[in-house]
């Protein structure tokens, strides 16, 4: 009797171990499948997101008159000490202005 038991445990983990290699095959080959957007597309999308305001705009004071778009640049602008607002944008200019 002990040796079914034992031939059966084994079974199991030999199917579950062939199971696991096929799941992942077959994970690894669709995520190869995935369709690729157009550039049309993508700037489709741009234009859109660009028009909705940022989601967290009612709990970030810093996401006011934010597109979802410019939310999604944001941390991309502070690294790279871009100006936050236009308010910002027009004292920098006018900083460049006087530096002629």
């Amino acid at each position: 009797m002990k040796n079914i038991s034992n031939c059966t445990w084994s079974l199991v983990a030999v199917f579950a171990a062939v199971a696991a290699v096929v799941l992942a095959a077959s994970c690894k080959n669709n995520q190869n499948e995935l369709p690729q957007r157009s550039e049309k597309e993508e700037i489709s999308n741009t234009q859109k997101i660009d028009k909705r305001e940022s989601v967290d705009a009612e709990a970030d004071p810093s996401e006011e008159g934010l597109s979802q778009l410019d939310s999604a640049h944001k941390s991309e602008w502070q690294a790279n000490g871009f100006p936050q607002t236009h308010r910002g944008l027009e004292e920098l200019e006018k900083a460049e202005n006087k530096n002629k």
